[in-house]
C-alpha cells in the first residue's frame, strides 16, 4: 500500500524490501495519489544531468579551441621587452655565389646570416635550463610556445637587396653559452638565416674586365617588431657589428684578426683582397 506523508515504510524485512524496491521500480504512485511519480522524478534528474554533462563537454571543448587559437603567455612569463631589447650582432658567411648575369645585375647565391644576442632578462631555472644528458642549454616550453614579442625577443632579419622576399628561413633561437657580462653570467643566444636566391648587384663596374676587382654589397635590416612602446615609439631592432663570435674565435684560433675570417692555409690568390 502507498505509503502515508511523514510515515516510514516498513522494512523489517526480506520481502519489505523486496517489496518496496519493486514498487520503486514500477512507478508507483505518489504519496499523495497525486502528480508525478517517483520513477519519473528519478527520469528528469537523469536527463538533467546528461543534458548537464553534454553542456560541460561542450563547453570544455569550446575553451580548448580557444586557448589553441590564441596566444598564451605562461603567467610565470616576467620579461618585458617593450621599451627595452638585446641589440644583435650580425654576421654573414657566404656559403655559395654563382650564374653571374650582366645584363640582369643580379648573381645568385646562397648565404647565412647569424644572428647573436645576450638576454640580461633570461633566467637559469625560470627561462632556461642546462640539459646534462645533451650537453647544451635549453629554452623553457613557455617561451619557445610564446608568440608575443613582448615577453619573448625573437629578432628577424630581411635582405634589402634581394630579388625576392620567400627566399629566408630560420632556425629557432637557442642558447650557445653562458657568458659574463655586466659582473653576471647571461645567455648567449642564436639564430641563423639561411638565404638561397637572387641578389640584385647595381653598383657593379666591368670595364676593367676581366681584370676587374667587384664589391657584392649584402645589405642586411632588422625587421621591426610588432607594437609600440610605452611612448608611442616604434620597436626597431638594433644591428651592431659581432664581437661573441670573434670572441669565441679567438679562443678557438690565435691567428683570427678583427672582422676577418680565418683563412684558409696557402690561400695566396686573395690575400691581395
Amino acid at each position: 500500500a502507498p505509503c502515508r506523508p511523514g510515515a516510514r515504510p516498513s522494512m523489517s524485512s526480506a520481502d519489505g524490501r523486496l517489496s518496496l524496491s519493486s514498487q520503486l521500480r514500477s512507478g508507483g504512485a505518489a504519496a499523495d495519489g497525486n502528480g508525478p511519480t517517483l520513477s519519473h522524478l528519478l527520469e528528469r534528474l537523469i536527463e538533467g544531468q546528461t543534458v548537464l554533462q553534454k553542456a560541460i563537454s561542450e563547453l570544455a571543448a569550446g575553451q580548448v579551441e580557444h586557448i589553441r587559437g590564441s596566444d598564451v603567455v605562461d603567467s610565470a612569463l616576467d620579461t618585458d621587452y617593450q621599451d627595452r631589447w638585446p641589440e644583435v650582432e650580425v654576421t654573414i658567411a657566404v656559403q655559395k655565389l654563382d650564374h653571374f648575369d650582366m645584363h640582369e645585375l643580379s648573381i645568385d647565391a646562397e648565404i647565412l646570416v647569424h644572428l647573436d644576442w645576450v638576454d640580461p632578462q633570461l633566467r637559469p631555472g625560470t627561462h632556461y635550463n642546462y640539459n646534462a644528458e645533451h650537453g647544451s642549454f635549453e629554452i623553457s616550453k613557455s617561451l619557445r610556445n610564446c608568440s608575443d614579442s613582448y615577453k619573448f625577443f625573437n629578432p628577424e632579419v630581411c635582405i634589402e637587396n634581394a630579388k625576392s622576399s620567400d627566399s629566408m628561413s630560420s632556425t629557432e633561437p637557442a642558447i650557445v653559452d653562458e657568458v659574463t657580462h655586466d659582473g653576471r653570467e647571461m645567455p648567449w643566444l642564436t639564430k641563423t638565416f639561411t638565404f638561397v636566391g637572387q641578389l640584385n648587384c647595381r653598383e657593379l663596374d666591368a670595364r676593367c674586365f676581366p681584370f676587374d676587382v667587384e664589391r657584392l654589397h649584402i645589405r642586411i635590416s632588422g625587421v621591426e617588431m610588432k607594437g609600440m612602446t610605452t611612448a608611442g615609439k616604434s620597436r626597431d631592432l638594433v644591428l651592431i657589428e659581432p664581437e661573441l663570435r670573434l670572441l669565441w674565435r679567438r679562443t678557438q684560433h690565435a691567428d683570427a684578426r678583427r672582422g676577418y675570417a680565418v683563412p684558409l692555409k696557402g690561400d695566396e690568390g686573395t690575400r691581395h683582397l
